[in-house]
């Protein structure tokens, strides 16, 4: 990927996630995943959960976006990102609508051959 298809890719993942539009959301789900895709989170007091395939993942992120950007009115930012070969971080973060740091984390993920993701790992905090 160039620079400015990295950027882009990069944004379209947050808005991926931040997005209420859901057919906007489906979209860049599709256009972004594969559709073997798999997407992993294992954290601290919840139960570890791996979605396979983009209805999943999907149904995963709606339900995240209606928790947290619908129900808490949390706004997602970018941090920062790197590249490494076919691997990316994606660093981000959660803020309430007066700015407050709510959320904080970053995305692993494994692109395949024609730069969807294949494979997608959460970490908080």
């Amino acid at each position: 990927m160039t620079a400015t298809e990295l950027e882009k890719f990069v944004n379209d993942y947050i808005e991926t996630w931040s997005t209420t539009d859901s057919k906007q959301r489906q979209k860049l789900v599709e256009n972004m995943y594969s559709k073997t895709a798999e997407f992993y989170a294992e954290e601290p007091g919840d139960q570890a959960v791996n979605h396979k395939g983009t209805d999943a993942i999907f149904g995963n992120i709606s339900h995240v976006n209606d928790r947290l950007v619908v129900g808490n009115k949390l706004v997602t930012e970018l941090t920062a990102y790197s590249v490494n070969h076919n691997s990316l971080k994606v660093s981000w973060q959660m803020k309430t609508p007066n700015g407050d740091l709510a959320l904080q984390g970053m995305n692993f993920l494994q692109l395949d051959t024609s730069n969807k993701i294949n494979k997608d790992y959460i970490f908080i905090g």
